[in-house]
């Protein structure tokens, strides 16, 4: 769907992708990863197809350049697996096999309770340089999240939030400022921590909404630590400028119709998928 002066309109419609999750691969390319499917979404056209690896449920993609991806599932337990999808060639990697199934630290050594299909998001600020958030899940381990950085095909562990509640958590956003890069994540009802490399992790999260909406984020942007945007799975948009947050963007208020991934482009425009349809809010 495309948001236009408050309003969401129809798109079109990715076959074969329940569940899906949405990536831009370039400035004209989606990425959307479901359950048995790839399909690329580029200038209006879908191509679906199958990636091979059996359900991979609520998949998660990692960009590591534009011919190199990193697919994990969202949620432990329901398929674990770990696939790299090089040139257009999807492979799955074994815990048995290959050391990229572990998180390693600093010396290169493997994390051996850090699976790396638990990596849940990543940011690419040049060509070859990719972070990413390890998250952990209440009902399998609690632990931390963990930075890390996509170094020679592994993960490398960068740093570790500073909150026990900082869990469960739905999006991640990465930025750069004069004081060194930092990152913004999301989780259910409202939750927003900041944390910069090295420092505390803050929380940032927004009261209650008296209005009908599901406080679930889903997807976090912006231009620096003081001015961002999140968005709830109803479509609502809330900025943060400063200390404050304010309502930018009403959502659909509608039970039926819920997101469960969004993605902003260089432009602006954001992207976001419900469990059958695609929308974009302009």
């Amino acid at each position: 769907f495309a948001m236009q002066e408050g309003h969401w309109r129809y798109l079109g419609q990715p076959k074969q992708s329940w569940n899906p999750s949405l990536r831009a691969v370039d400035k004209s390319t989606l990425l959307i990863s479901g359950d048995r499917h790839f399909t690329v979404a580029k200038q209006g056209s879908f191509n679906t197809k199958p990636h091979g690896a059996g359900h991979v449920w609520w998949t998660s993609i990692a960009i590591v350049d534009e011919d190199y991806h990193v697919i994990a599932p969202n949620r432990p337990g329901l398929g674990d697996r770990l696939l790299t999808n090089i040139a257009g060639r999807v492979e799955q990697v074994l815990p048995d096999r290959d050391k990229a199934w572990f998180l390693h630290d600093e010396s290169n050594a493997p994390l051996n309770k850090y699976p790396a299909h638990w990596v849940r998001f990543s940011w690419s600020f040049e060509r070859g340089v990719t972070y990413g958030m390890w998250v952990s899940h209440s009902h399998y381990v609690k632990a931390e999240p963990v930075l890390v950085r996509f170094d020679h095909n592994v993960w490398i562990e960068e740093d570790r939030m500073t909150r026990n509640d900082v869990i469960n958590l739905n999006a991640g956003w990465m930025g750069e400022d004069d004081q060194g890069r930092f990152v913004v994540v999301v989780r259910d009802e409202g939750g927003v921590f900041l944390h910069r490399l090295g420092q505390d992790t803050l929380d940032h999260s927004i009261a209650k909404s008296e209005a009908t909406t599901s406080m679930k984020l889903i997807a976090v942007w912006g231009v620096s630590a003081e001015k961002y945007w999140v968005v709830d799975a109803s479509g609502t948009v809330w900025e943060r400028d400063g200390p404050s947050w304010s309502t930018v963007v009403r959502g659909l208020y509608d039970k039926n119709i819920l997101f469960n991934d969004a993605w902003v482009g260089e432009t602006g425009i954001v992207y976001a998928v419900s469990k059958d349809k695609l929308y974009r809010l302009q």
